[in-house]
């Protein structure tokens, strides 16, 4: 009859070794740290999984989860650094899991805050000065501004309203056909947004025909209260998502020097911008003929033969509009 002896089997350096040679202590260790591992997943398999995972992001972008220690870790009741005898590799093993378990959770709070008080605002502007102004004006941490030159800069998000701000600037046939394009592209734009448009006394007359164009849905905002603590007011009120009109859409205008009405104005201005004839009478409703005898009826008021020699004096600087009167130098 043959006699079984059993043999004593030890790991090569090609298998693995298990993690802590005492079962005891590592079930104590772990339900000491459960509560917190159980935010990496729902099993200790996930929250190993999710624990390499969180490891790298930690250590760039969270500086001071790289300098803690184990010497500063909260005791859990079972830490086994109160235990003696404790060899140093299970010691740093459990120190590691518990740190990191505790810089994941508090990660993943620090991005849900965030998330909820911090506000992203495009800004469309082509002025440097105004960017300084705005930076100078809303110092807060939890409102970042950004500035772009296009709209094509600005990144829409499908699940929160995107915030823009559009400053109205006919100084210029560029500036003017940016904002034109920007106006287009936003109403092609099917997710949630806030328009804002930041218009001066030179061109408020505009208002009326943003208004129509983006179908009533934005707020515009007075340049001239930008000294006074009103204009910061009324941002941070449309930030939060409160409707109101800090500023009224003008609906009846006359120059006082020429007599040119409203539709006057709009029918000689917003085609310098690349606006057609076709698109101001469909967004103005009326009729296409109808427009074109009010331009002709606004060239003969204020002198001029034809809107190509009114294009000519407009770029060159001859004429233009200033404390609601339009300025012809006439040679």
């Amino acid at each position: 009859m043959m006699k079984h002896t059993a043999e004593k089997i030890t790991p090569t350096d090609g298998q693995l070794r298990p993690p802590f040679r005492r079962p005891l202590l590592f079930a104590a260790i772990l339900q000491a740290a459960l509560p917190t591992l159980t935010a990496c997943g729902d099993t200790v398999a996930g929250a190993r999984a999710d624990r390499e995972r969180v490891a790298s992001p930690l250590q760039v972008d969270r500086p001071h989860a790289a300098a803690h220690t184990g010497d500063d870790l909260p005791s859990l009741g079972t830490d086994p650094a109160d235990r003696p005898g404790t060899p140093p590799d299970e010691l740093k093993a459990a120190r590691r899991s518990v740190r990191l378990a505790q810089e994941y959770r508090e990660l993943h709070g620090d991005s849900e805050a965030e998330r909820e008080r911090h506000k992203k605002i495009f800004i469309l502007t082509q002025c440097e000065y105004f960017c300084q102004g705005m930076k100078y004006l809303f110092p807060e941490r939890d409102i970042s501004l950004n500035f772009v030159r296009c709209i094509e800069e600005v990144k829409f998000s499908s699940s929160e309203a995107t915030h823009i701000l559009l400053v109205v600037d006919i100084s210029s046939i560029e500036s003017m056909g940016k904002f034109k394009n920007a106006i287009d592209f936003i109403n092609q734009i099917n997710s949630p947004r806030r328009i804002g448009v930041l218009v001066n006394r030179y061109n408020s007359y505009l208002t009326y025909y943003f208004f129509r164009k983006l179908k009533g849905k934005v707020t515009f905002f007075d340049s001239h209260t930008l000294k006074n603590g009103i204009f910061q007011r009324n941002f941070h009120l449309w930030l939060k998502g409160k409707v109101f009109h800090p500023m009224h859409v003008i609906m009846r205008y006359c120059d006082s020097r020429y007599g040119c009405s409203l539709k006057e104005w709009l029918s000689l201005i917003l085609p310098l911008s690349g606006e057609s004839m076709q698109e101001i009478s469909v967004c103005m409703n009326i009729p296409n003929q109808t427009l074109y005898k009010i331009r002709l009826n606004a060239l003969h008021k204020i002198g001029c033969i034809s809107f190509r020699q009114f294009c000519d004096l407009y770029i060159r600087g001859e004429i233009c509009t200033k404390n609601d009167r339009m300025l012809y130098k006439q040679k």
